[in-house]
Formats: structure tokens, C-alpha cells, sequence
């Protein structure tokens, strides 16, 4: 997200009004880059955390029915590979969890 407020509000000493739009104008298009970058290669927050536009949870509805193959998810996941193989390692562990918090 980019907020004109914010830009608006941003002062660089010792510039003319001019100087101030352009430098403004530059941090705008950096940040609608960053946001199409973003787009492109998956939401890395940090390591080994991302945010995905698309889930293999929101494909298949479980964790129970996702593949344990990361090319059988048919998404785009930068990291897919590591993705499966940590749910192959926590699939057990994950069908606990669930049991123990479902309703009734």
C-alpha cells in the first residue's frame, strides 16, 4: 500500500519545491515497483515466512488432502519444495492438532 499522505507529508531540506515532488514522485515508483515485484515472486516476509496469493489450503480445503508432491498442487509457490516437505514431516502432527481444536 502507498499512502499519498505520507509522501505528501515528506520534506527534504535545503531542496526547492520541485526537487521534493521529483524525490516524492521517485519513492512512489519505487514502491508501486516493489508492490508488482511482489506480485510476481510470492510475499516474503522473511525467512521462512511467506504470504502466498494463492494456497494449496485454499485448493483443496484440508491439509488431509493436499498432495504430499508440491508439483501435484498446481499453485505457484517460490519455495514449494520445502513447503512439502515440511508438511510431510508435520502431517501427523498437524492431523493432532486439528482433532484436538475442532468444534464438539
Amino acid at each position: 500500500m502507498i499512502s499519498f499522505a505520507a509522501l505528501r507529508r515528506l520534506r527534504f531540506k535545503g531542496f526547492d519545491l520541485g526537487a521534493e515532488t521529483a524525490a516524492r514522485t521517485a519513492i512512489a515508483a519505487l514502491g508501486v515497483a516493489a508492490i508488482a515485484y511482489q506480485h510476481e515472486t510470492d510475499f516474503d516476509l522473511r525467512s521462512r515466512c511467506l504470504l502466498l496469493p494463492t494456497h494449496p489450503l485454499d485448493r483443496y480445503g484440508a491439509v488431509e488432502a493436499i498432495p504430499a508432491n508440491a508439483r501435484d498442487w498446481g499453485v505457484k509457490a517460490r519455495v514449494a519444495a520445502h513447503l512439502a516437505a515440511t508438511l510431510k514431516a508435520m502431517r501427523e502432527e498437524a492431523a493432532l492438532y486439528k482433532r484436538s481444536h475442532e468444534p464438539g
